[in-house]
């Protein structure tokens, strides 16, 4: 197992290398560097061999200690995609030295499968997010080709066209899709365009993602066809090799585990006395993840219509490393004083699972990263969809158009959104009579991935298809 340096890649990856080592007679060995392997310690069950390499010294302009993605600016992040590829001949001296029968990698691991081919080693590529993204993203050819850091920084409705264009390889009608605000936004996270054109480690992700699909004997998917079947279908006729799902993997962290920090401090009471304060199902929970950093004016407009919505509300403000600006003063003037009676405002860890498992939570505001989606839909809880980066937007409008949540509404341009907005997508999803259709879909969601059966009988036809290949 060998995961890209986020958080969320470890984790579904450290999920997937425990649920693996549990089956009889699969040796499992996860890989990466010391720092990552001890956040994600708790979350690998003893039964999984930890392999570590040291982050690479050598990688230029990161931070001393930085190994993950949340350990560097977001407009920094393209270096540690630039180291990790330093890591490729210790890993090659380990597959050429262990023999293993598989290697499952990530994303950006564009390296591995000619490693792996050379030494007689299938590989399996990891796609711990939806179908659906790498549907609309289309065939091997349309990744390698996608565009530079300077057209879609400047991304206008010519880019918007195009998009379109280029998904006349999907033949059914859908509203999946990145919007101009997100390529913009996955523009500032691209190499600059000197490192695209002089450097083969400055790859932008959309091409590496591109080259490890095109090389690897299999792909995997952390989803399911009963979620989203038409997709399943696309990506098998697009790609032309065994295409495996794996069901959502729904969370089982270990006792004072959560599933999406792997921290093990326990959480302080307080959270949990004042959540049972509350009447069943009347929490809203808001939570973007831990690679988000909302704007002023986001936080902003996000604090007033969580005001104007009127139902209680538990909401993780983290403090953002490089901006060094307390979360709360980011709030508007008096917001403290006129929700105190009925929110609390967290500024520390805080355990997600436990928190959404908790029966006085009722909607989920989140930013759609595909571990907290699957999370929420786990314990039933209705979903106002808040995309900022990466595949988050498609995975809201995917969700959305199955009538899983309840997207709020934003510029397709510059990505603004109102107060407003956010209180009405709040109050359909949780209270008006229009958002019943997705209660009702998302506790069929939450019965599915509690039937252990499903679950098992997807890994179990995994371990039988590798067994046979």
């Amino acid at each position: 197992m060998l995961p890209f340096l986020a958080m969320s890649h470890l984790l579904p990856f450290a999920h997937l290398s425990n649920i693996l080592a549990q089956r009889g007679g699969i040796r499992v060995t996860f890989i990466s560097t010391p720092r990552n392997l001890t956040r994600i310690h708790p979350s690998l069950s003893p039964a999984v061999n930890r392999l570590t390499f040291p982050f690479p010294s050598s990688a230029p302009d990161i931070p001393d200690h930085a190994e993950c993605n949340i350990d560097v600016p977001p407009n920094k992040r393209h270096l540690i995609n630039k180291a990790f590829d330093l890591l490729q001949q210790p890993v090659a001296r380990f597959l050429e030295e262990a023999k293993p029968d598989w290697v499952v990698f990530d994303y950006l691991t564009y390296w591995l499968p000619p490693i792996a081919a050379r030494l007689g080693i299938s590989s399996a590529f990891f796609s711990t997010s939806t179908a659906a993204m790498l549907g609309f993203q289309g065939p091997p050819e349309a990744l390698l080709r996608f565009p530079k850091r300077d057209a879609l920084s400047t991304a206008d409705a010519s880019i918007e066209n195009t998009i379109k264009k280029k998904s006349a390889w999907i033949p059914f009608e859908t509203n999946v899709r990145m919007r101009v605000f997100e390529l913009r936004k996955f523009a500032q996270i691209m190499p600059p365009h000197e490192e695209e054109e002089d450097d083969t480690a400055g790859l932008n992700d959309t091409v590496r993602f591109g080259m490890a699909l095109t090389g690897s004997d299999v792909i995997l998917f952390r989803s399911s066809p009963e979620l989203e079947p038409e997709w399943f279908d696309l990506v098998s006729d697009l790609y032309k090799k065994p295409i495996i799902p794996l069901g959502l993997i729904p969370p089982a962290p270990s006792p004072g585990v959560d599933s999406l920090s792997g921290s093990t401090t326990e959480p302080t009471c307080a959270i949990f006395d004042w959540l049972s304060e509350q009447k069943v199902g009347s929490v809203v929970y808001v939570a973007l993840g831990t690679e988000v950093e909302p704007s002023q004016d986001e936080i902003a407009q996000l604090a007033l219509g969580l005001e104007q919505c009127g139902l209680p509300l538990f909401w993780v403000l983290r403090k953002s490393p490089w901006t060094g600006q307390a979360p709360l003063d980011m709030l508007p003037p008096g917001y403290l004083d006129r929700v105190r009676e009925r929110a609390m405002l967290w500024t520390g860890w805080a355990p997600q699972v436990k928190v959404l498992g908790h029966d006085s939570v009722g909607g989920f505001v989140t930013h759609c990263g595909w571990s907290s989606v699957v999370e929420g839909l786990s314990f039933g809880r209705s979903l106002i969809l808040l995309p900022f980066l990466y595949d988050q937007g498609v995975n809201a409008r995917l969700l959305e158009e199955k009538k899983l949540g309840v997207e709020i509404a934003r510029d397709e341009f510059d990505g603004r959104f109102t107060s407003d907005a956010v209180a009405e997508s709040i109050r359909v999803a949780m209270v008006e009579e229009g958002g019943k259709c997705v209660t009702e879909n998302v506790c069929k969601m939450k019965e599915m991935l509690a039937d252990g059966a499903i679950n098992d009988k997807y890994i179990d036809e995994f371990v039988q298809q590798l067994s046979r290949m």
